[in-house]
């Protein structure tokens, strides 16, 4: 039964219509149902137990891609950035030796840059 209440008693997410604040209702009838108090969207009626009643609440559809396509576009920005310092890494071989010396020294500074951009980046 704890299992129970603790799954009737998980906190609402806001309405996916609206942002407004949701709240869970009884109907007359005894069905159990969420509804937005800002525009009134609602839930399905669950006359059973309310275990099913947040979570499909809760549920987001494409949140799980939204997130995914965001992993693979950070993955694709890392690599782009590591690749774009490794050709200009190569492109000291030509040049003179005293612009070569500032050309590593701003390379150095380049790659701390990145690695602390890469750190923080959240995964």
């Amino acid at each position: 039964m704890d299992e129970l209440a603790t799954e009737c008693d998980r906190e609402l997410l806001p309405c996916p219509f609206c942002a407004g604040v949701a709240q869970r209702l009884e109907a007359d009838d005894g069905g159990l149902f969420i509804e937005c108090t800002r525009c009134g969207a609602s839930s399905p009626l669950h006359y059973d137990r309310c275990e099913n009643l947040i979570p499909n609440w809760n549920r987001r559809e494409g949140e799980a891609a939204a997130h995914a396509e965001e992993r693979e576009c950070r993955l694709s920005l890392v690599e782009a950035g590591d690749r774009i310092l490794e050709l200009i890494s190569r492109c000291s071989d030509q040049l003179s030796d005293e612009v070569r010396d500032e050309h590593n020294r701003q390379m150095a500074s380049l790659r701390r840059i990145w690695r602390d951009a890469k750190i923080r980046s959240p995964k």
